[in-house]
């Protein structure tokens, strides 16, 4: 039986040990960067809800899209779920709630790859419907959708992989937009100062006519 060198072990335990300490780096980088999204959000009763965003008639599972609260509009909810099932004028209502948080944080936990621009198209079409909605004036809308074209086409040559987490944080004053990558590099951090930003993202997910507001708002009475 051939015989491992001291010399050859120390190389591996060394080798392990680096391995290692970039996995232990890379998950306290993403725990950090997670938490400064989440500060002082999603930790009361009815703060955290989420859906699989699906392609039904193919059976693709897209992503998981997620929101978190303050404790205030948590409140909020938890009145309104808790005045029975989830019928068209409870929804409405939630739906409203959602909308006029002034601090909310969306996320989208990518299922599979995709390329940057199938993500943003998505995102413009329900801009797009938060403009003609009246949540933002037309300039605002060219604003928004012109910026988010170049924060999310800094990703197109890589594309958007699953494991991929897109993050939006939603305050009065602007929105910080961040692309957490699965192996924990933070390839987007960007803050976009201003109302018009606040009330587009908001537009995009909860807005009256987003493909995502209805989905969103029944994860509300999701108890799972």
């Amino acid at each position: 039986m051939k015989r491992i060198s001291k010399k050859t072990c120390t190389r591996s335990f060394v080798l392990l040990a680096l391995v290692l300490s970039q996995i232990l780096a890379t998950g306290i980088a993403m725990s950090t960067i997670t938490d400064e999204w989440n500060e002082g959000l999603g930790q009361s009763p009815n703060a955290v809800h989420s859906f699989l965003f699906e392609v039904t008639f193919m059976n693709i599972d897209v992503a998981i899209v997620e929101y978190q609260l303050d404790a205030e509009t948590a409140a909020l909810v938890s009145t309104a779920i808790g005045e029975g099932d989830p019928n068209d004028s409870c929804m409405d209502r939630v739906g409203e709630i959602l909308l006029a948080a002034e601090t909310i944080a969306f996320s989208m936990d990518m299922q599979r790859d995709t390329s940057s621009g199938r993500l943003l198209k998505g995102m413009l079409l329900n801009l797009e419907r938060a403009w003609k909605s009246g949540l933002i004036s037309e300039s605002e809308h060219v604003l928004v959708s012109e910026r988010l074209k170049v924060i999310l086409g800094t990703q197109k040559e890589r594309g958007v992989l699953e494991g991929d987490k897109l993050m939006y944080r939603v305050r009065s004053d602007g929105v910080r937009v961040g692309l957490l990558g699965v192996d924990g590099e933070l390839l987007v951090d960007s803050l976009e100062a201003g109302t018009a930003w606040a009330r587009g993202i908001k537009g995009v997910f909860v807005g009256p006519n987003s493909k995502l507001r209805d989905k969103l708002v029944e994860a509300a009475w999701d108890r799972e």
